[in-house]
C-alpha cells in the first residue's frame, strides 16, 4: 500500500512539473514572439523616417532627387536660331558714302563702274535744302563728264543769289557761291503760289514723252510778267525733247522732238 501511495506521488510530480514546463514553453513563446514583434516595427519605424527614400504604392520606390517634372526646362538643351526676316538688311550690301547720306537708291542710278549718280530731282532738291525756303531753282543743267559729271545753275531768294556746282557722283557740292540780289526776286515772289514748281514741270515732260527713263537734262525758269516759262531739254533713247511749258497754267507753249538721237545712249543712260 505504502509502494503504491509512492508510486502516485511520483506520477503527480512529474505531471506538475511536465505541466510548469508547458506553461514555461508557453510564456518564453510569448516573449520572443512580442519581442519580435517589436523589432519589425522598430525596423519599420526606421524605414519610413528615411527622407532619401519615399514608398510607392505598389511597392516600387524613387529617390527625392528623381522627382523631376517632365515639363523641367533643360538648361543644357540646344536653342533653335532665330528666323531671320526676309526683309533683313543686307550686312553686305553696298552703302553710300557719308558725303551722300542724303541720297537714296530712288534718287541715284548705278553707273558700269558701279558709281552712284544723283538724279536731277535730287539734285534740285538738296540746292533748296541748302540755301533754305522760300527759294526757288532758276535754272540747272547736267554737265556730262566721265569722270566729274556736274549739276552747274543758280537758285533764287530774298536779297541773295546762289551759283552752284553739285557733284553727281558724291552728293557734294563742289561750288556754292552767294550774292547779294536785290531785284530778281521781287519780280515774281508775289505770284509763285499761282505757277507750278519747277518739279512739276519736270514731271509734265516726263509724261509727254511716255518714257519712264526721260532724263531732263536742263531746265531754267524764264520770267516774263505776261507768260512766265519752264524751258529746256530732255532725252530718252533715241529721242530728244525741246520743250516750253506755261509756268501758270501747266501746258506745252512748246514741244519738238528729235528723232534717232544718241545722246541719250551715250550720255544719259546711266542718270535719271
Amino acid at each position: 500500500m505504502l509502494f503504491l501511495s509512492t508510486i502516485l506521488e511520483s506520477y503527480q510530480c512529474r505531471f506538475i512539473f511536465r505541466e510548469s514546463e508547458i506553461i514555461m514553453k508557453n510564456k518564453l513563446s510569448s516573449i520572443l514572439a512580442v519581442a519580435l514583434i517589436f523589432s519589425l516595427v522598430f525596423a519599420v519605424a526606421c524605414d519610413t523616417s528615411d527622407p532619401g527614400t519615399a514608398t510607392e504604392p505598389d511597392g516600387m520606390t524613387t529617390t527625392a532627387a528623381e522627382e523631376t517634372s517632365e515639363d523641367t526646362i533643360d538648361s543644357t538643351a540646344t536653342r533653335t536660331p532665330v528666323e531671320t526676316p526676309e526683309d533683313t538688311v543686307d550686312s553686305t550690301a553696298t552703302r553710300i558714302p557719308d558725303e551722300t547720306a542724303e541720297m537714296t537708291d530712288k534718287d541715284t542710278t548705278p553707273t558700269p563702274e558701279g558709281k552712284l549718280l544723283l538724279s536731277s530731282a535730287a539734285a534740285r532738291q538738296m540746292v533748296i535744302k541748302r540755301f533754305g525756303t522760300p527759294s526757288i531753282v532758276q535754272k540747272i543743267e547736267y554737265n556730262y563728264d566721265d569722270y566729274n559729271p556736274l549739276y552747274k545753275g543758280e537758285a533764287l531768294k530774298e536779297g541773295y543769289k546762289a551759283v552752284f556746282e553739285l557733284s553727281a557722283v558724291t552728293g557734294e557740292f563742289k561750288k556754292w557761291d552767294e550774292d547779294d540780289d536785290d531785284d530778281e526776286w521781287f519780280k515774281f515772289s508775289h505770284v509763285l503760289d499761282l505757277m507750278i514748281t519747277m518739279d512739276d514741270a519736270a514731271e509734265i515732260v516726263i509724261k509727254k514723252s511716255g518714257v519712264k527713263d526721260t532724263f531732263v537734262q536742263k531746265i531754267e525758269f524764264d520770267w516774263d510778267e505776261d507768260m512766265p516759262l519752264y524751258k529746256g531739254e530732255a532725252f530718252s533713247r533715241g529721242y530728244k525733247y525741246q520743250f516750253e511749258i506755261e509756268a501758270y497754267e501747266g501746258s506745252f507753249y512748246k514741244w519738238d522732238v528729235d528723232y534717232d538721237d544718241d545722246t541719250w545712249e551715250k550720255q544719259y543712260y546711266n542718270v535719271r
